[in-house]
């Protein structure tokens, strides 16, 4: 059970660390820098590379530098694309990648299956040993 927590725990810090340049917290950060910032969506270009276009980087730079002011009243990626999608739904065309990183992030599945599996195996396997004791 311990190694199964571990694996999901490790599982989502790896989704949180690869898309942490969509977090608001970390585009309005002051310690964010453009340099950084660049870094980090550089590294989800990569990662998804067959989703994302080189020009995520510029993307993600333009819309900061844009809405710096409404990013640092959002606290989540959700938040975030309810800013882009559904509010500002006018801008997805300026920032087609941006909207598929978000979409990308919100609909990862960050639980892992087989974790699922083995808590219902044990379920099933404490049941069958208690229904056999005398």
């Amino acid at each position: 059970m311990v190694t199964q927590l571990a694996n999901r725990i490790t599982g989502a810090a790896t989704v949180a660390t690869a898309f942490r340049c969509l977090s608001p917290q970390f585009l309005s950060a002051d310690s964010s820098t453009d340099e950084v910032v660049s870094e980090s969506a550089t590294s989800l270009t990569v990662m998804y590379s067959s989703d994302l276009s080189d020009e995520f980087e510029t993307q993600l730079l333009s819309f900061r530098a844009l809405f710096k002011d409404d990013i640092r009243q959002l606290s989540t990626v959700a938040q975030l694309a309810d800013f882009l999608i559904i509010k500002n739904y006018s801008l997805l065309p300026t920032f087609p990648n941006l909207y598929t990183a978000v979409l990308l992030f919100l609909t990862l599945p960050v639980t892992v299956a087989t974790a699922e599996r083995s808590f219902t195996k044990l379920k099933l396997i404490k049941t069958y040993l208690r229904n056999t004791m005398q």
